[in-house]
């Protein structure tokens, strides 16, 4: 599909059970061109009446929403039996974006652009939980699902809410009235979890996770969680503090509070959250607003951002050899190089380019005044003894080092030795005894405290192995084409790709001939390139057909996207008892078992009938 109506198609985003993501381009006279995300209904379910009224009610509720930090709604439409909801298109990265690039780098994002990020999120949400009707009445919206993934930074800085689609209202407004827990289990409250009731602390609870999650860069529940978290009071959320000293007590405090378990704890609305924070800001000495995000994002993406373990150092891009399939883990943050690409719109700068210190300088930790304790003990460790001074023929007198009453604060002064006056020996012959006792004591006392001399000589730092986030695809046989979620990726395996860490993706592997094989990756940082086997298996050519048609297909338990009966598939597996599923709205589900030899085509038909 390359158009619909008047949006010109220009890449597909997203594709999921639901619903396509497209980013297009509103057409219009005299050469009028505007920038869109089209989310449409997959046509199977557009005969779905009930679905397509959720759909229609997404849109009348998103239309209402005219706000500098939520995406906006353009248009509603159908054409050729697909609905599509036109809406704002934000070049940026999603803050799980953001989160997944710092960690890849062992970075931390500077609070004060935490807390820009959170205080405009809170704005938006604020007007959305009192956005009233034409008769001045609430209407009483809550997000219900604001999460790093809804929460968009564009590249001037601004923060967007987006997705709607699970947002409740009062009853009449929409439909989404839903029973238990509707949402991602990671970022519910603990009330929605529950299926309780929920108001706009709610939302203020998942902003908090949010909030959370940017500030260490960790998830605070797994990513595959299948169940809603158990939060009580004896059990509250993990403190920021055991992942991040450097945290001040102010933004702690703003975390415990949105947080809270029970709702009368949190802040009473998101103005009141968004109030603190720009509190925390101004009382910062690195005060930085929307200007300042967004110099910082571009030199996030781009390798600009000082790695805090190296000093005066700076991260660069990653590099990797000349070889084609390489992607480095800027190049999945790609919302502004697709906008780019997509609308030949360049957002390069021939500004100069600072550096930005991970952690502000005026919160490194402040030297430390030693204790007394401290003090005595390296005083005892560093005299000369008197005996070795003796043994040198040298007479002294004793001084006793001077007492200090608890009163005073001043450092202990050092005792010194004291060489008594006395006739004999020259000047000379009493400055070599002195030097050749000094040798000796130094010697016995290195003796005696070789490890704590130790302990200050230098140390060869070990060479560590380098990290690496590459896979190396490989099929058997070779030659195959490799599709990371959907995208294909230059040349054929084996090939070696640079993944995101922490993500997760959806390998395919695709040869003329051979079944399609697919695997689902989760990325991680190791010391060395690892490989990613598939073998691929003879396949055989599948026609499916059905009564009446429109049937979704299933084979050995893999879905076929975007594609109803009748159908015909060319990548089957063959030489193996394989369970064929279709399934029609309105209808019972059927089942078929095929075996099919390899290079030979096979024509199966489904009748369904009512149940």
């Amino acid at each position: 599909m390359e158009q619909l109506g008047s949006y010109r198609l220009r890449k597909r985003l997203a594709v999921g059970g639901m619903g396509e993501v497209y980013l297009g381009e509103k057409i219009g006279p005299e050469g009028f061109v505007k920038p869109v995300v089209l989310k449409c209904v997959l046509p199977q379910l557009a005969k779905d009446r009930a679905f397509v009224n959720l759909f229609l009610d997404e849109a009348r509720l998103a239309a209402l929403l005219n706000h500098p930090n939520i995406a906006q709604v353009y248009d509603f439409g159908l054409v050729d039996e697909v609905y599509y909801i036109a809406m704002e298109y934000v070049p940026g990265y999603t803050v799980d974006d953001l989160r997944r690039k710092l960690k890849s780098i062992d970075q931390h994002m500077p609070l004060q652009h935490v807390a820009c990020i959170a205080s405009q999120v809170c704005q938006g949400l604020h007007y959305a939980h009192t956005l009233t009707d034409a008769s001045g009445d609430g209407l009483g919206l809550v997000h219900r699902d604001v999460s790093p993934h809804n929460l968009i930074v564009s590249v001037d800085g601004s923060v967007k809410i987006v997705d709607f689609g699970i947002a409740k209202a009062r009853a009449g407004l929409t439909r989404v009235q839903a029973k238990g827990a509707v949402g991602k289990f990671g970022y519910m409250s603990p009330e929605q979890s529950r299926g309780a009731p929920v108001d706009g602390r709610s939302d203020v609870f998942s902003l908090g996770v949010c909030l959370w999650e940017l500030s260490t860069n960790e998830r605070l529940h797994p990513a595959d969680l299948d169940a809603p978290p158990e939060y009580t009071a004896a059990r509250p959320v993990r403190s920021i503090e055991s992942l991040r000293a450097e945290v001040p007590r102010q933004m702690i405090h703003i975390l415990e509070t949105a947080l809270a378990i029970e709702a009368e704890d949190r802040y009473p609305t998101a103005r009141d959250m968004h109030l603190a924070l720009e509190r925390f800001q101004a009382a910062m000495t690195h005060y930085a607003g929307q200007a300042a995000l967004a110099q910082y994002i571009k030199d996030l993406v781009e390798g600009r951002i000082e790695h805090p373990h190296r000093a005066g150092g700076v991260v660069e891009p990653a590099t990797t050899s000349a070889g084609i399939g390489h992607r480095s883990p800027t190049e999945s943050l790609d919302g502004a190089r697709v906008y780019e690409e997509v609308f030949g719109v360049g957002l390069e700068s021939e500004r100069p380019r600072p550096t930005h210190r991970a952690v502000p300088a005026s919160w490194e930790p402040r030297p430390r005044t030693p204790s007394v304790a401290e003090i005595e003990g390296q005083q005892r460790l560093f005299d000369l003894r008197d005996d070795d001074l003796l043994d040198s023929g040298v007479e002294l007198m004793e001084v006793s080092p001077p007492r200090r009453t608890p009163s005073q604060s001043s450092p202990i002064p050092t005792p010194r030795a004291v060489l008594a006056p006395r006739t004999g020996p020259s000047p000379t012959l009493i400055f070599l005894g002195l030097v050749v006792a000094a040798l000796l004591g130094l010697g016995v006392f290195v003796l005696q405290n070789l490890d704590a001399v130790t302990t200050l000589l230098p140390r060869e730092t070990p060479d560590r192995p380098e990290r690496t986030s590459v896979y190396r695809i490989e099929s058997d046989p070779p030659g195959a084409s490799v599709f990371l979620d959907g995208q294909p990726v230059p040349g054929v395996t084996p090939v070696e790709t640079e993944l995101l860490p922490d993500s997760v993706y959806v390998v395919t592997v695709r040869r003329p001939g051979y079944a399609t094989a697919t695997a689902e990756v989760r990325a991680a940082i190791g010391t060395e390139i690892r490989p990613l086997p598939f073998r691929l298996e003879p396949a055989a050519t599948l026609i499916v057909q059905s009564e009446p048609p429109g049937a979704s297909v299933s084979v050995a338990g893999r879905n076929i996207p975007n594609r109803v009966t009748p159908l015909t598939l060319d990548d089957v597996p063959a030489g193996r008892e394989l369970t064929v599923t279709l399934r029609l709205s309105g209808y019972p589900t059927r089942k078929r078992q095929v075996r099919l030899r390899a290079g030979r085509s096979r024509r199966i038909n489904v009748r369904f009938e009512e149940g």
